[in-house]
C-alpha cells in the first residue's frame, strides 16, 4: 500500500500518528458523508481498547474535507474523535492505492506497508474482533523475536 506523506498533517488532539510500532491502521474517511463521520466515534472506542490491551499501533487516518478547521469544530467535535490526520481533498489515499470500493478503505499494514488485514469495519463489524486478535498476536510474535 502506498502512503501518501505529503498532505497536510492535522493536530488532532493526540499522537495517533507517531509511535515506533511496526504496525498500522490506515483508514480513509470521506468528510463529506454524515454516516462516514459518524463512524469516528467507533475509531475513538477501538483505538481505546487497543491501547488498554498494550498492544502498539500507529493508526493513520486520510479525511477527505475542503475545509480542516470547520471539520475539527463540527465533525470531530460532535465525534469526540481525538485523533491526527492527514487532509485528503483530492481522494490521493484512495487513488493510489485504488481503493474505490468502502469495504477496503481500511488495512492493518506491517512495517514495509504490506497489507496484513483488509476491510472496513462499518461494513463488518465482526472485523473489529479480528483486527484486535490480529494485533495481539502480532505484538506477541514481536516481543517473543526480540
Amino acid at each position: 500500500m502506498i502512503l501518501p506523506n505529503s498532505l497536510p498533517h492535522i493536530n488532532g488532539g493526540s499522537d495517533s500518528l507517531t509511535g515506533s510500532s511496526k504496525f498500522k491502521m490506515v483508514t480513509y474517511v470521506d468528510g463529506t458523508c454524515s454516516t462516514c463521520v459518524d463512524n469516528l466515534s467507533q475509531w475513538t472506542k477501538f483505538m481505546k481498547d487497543v491501547n488498554q490491551n498494550g498492544e502498539k499501533c500507529r493508526f493513520i487516518f486520510y479525511i477527505n474535507t475542503d475545509d480542516p478547521e470547520i471539520f475539527q469544530k463540527t465533525a470531530m467535535d460532535k465525534t469526540g474523535f481525538k485523533a491526527d490526520w492527514y487532509q485528503d481533498k483530492k481522494r490521493q489515499f484512495i487513488k493510489t492505492n485504488n481503493l474505490y470500493d468502502l469495504r477496503f478503505q481500511t488495512a492493518l499494514l506491517d512495517s514495509t506497508d504490506h497489507v496484513i488485514l483488509i476491510g472496513s469495519m462499518s461494513f463488518r463489524p465482526q472485523l473489529e474482533e479480528l483486527y484486535k486478535k490480529t494485533l495481539k498476536q502480532l505484538n506477541s510474535e514481536l516481543i517473543v523475536s526480540q
